[in-house]
């Protein structure tokens, strides 16, 4: 009989420790997917928030624009001094976000939100400072909103 008990308390110690390892391995597992979620929703916010503080920007600030027209394969551009620190934040965004966002459709919004930016700098330049037409404010508003509910819709499923 006095081995028996100590068989038992070998297995308890066995179960205990095989409990034990599980746990951890579960909160490791729970907490790279609590850091994964973190970082495609800071690459999220960190795009949304650059295009609407460039679209603040475009639509206030006393710049000068310069058209380039399409030409060949080229699709033309806006030129502006100032708008080189606001094209890097959203380009670095964007990257970011290719790189985290496991979602073709987060993807393809962001692209559209992108896009909706350049439309949006094009109308400023040819229409002048207060006078971009208020459809294509709300464009870009509507193509900003557009994303973050595609954010939230496939990233939520993901939450605890």
């Amino acid at each position: 009989m006095a081995w028996a008990s100590g068989l038992f308390a070998i297995a308890g110690v066995l179960i205990g420790g095989t409990l034990s390892i599980w746990g951890q391995n579960q909160a490791r597992r729970s907490q790279a997917r609590e850091a994964d979620l973190k970082a495609r929703q800071d690459a999220c916010v960190a795009l949304l928030a650059a295009v609407r503080k460039f679209r603040r920007f475009v639509m206030y600030a006393d710049v000068t624009f310069e058209i380039i027209p399409a030409e060949g394969d080229s699709k033309g551009t806006v030129i502006a001094a100032e708008r080189r620190e606001f094209d890097a934040e959203i380009d670095e965004a964007f990257a970011r976000l290719l790189i985290v966002a496991r979602s073709t459709q987060i993807v393809e919004s962001a692209k559209l939100l992108t896009s909706g930016v350049n439309d949006f700098i094009r109308a400023r330049a040819t229409y002048g400072r207060g006078k971009v037409p208020n459809d294509t404010v709300r464009h870009l508003r509507s193509l900003e909103y557009t994303f973050a509910e595609t954010v939230t819709q496939q990233l939520a499923p993901l939450s605890p």
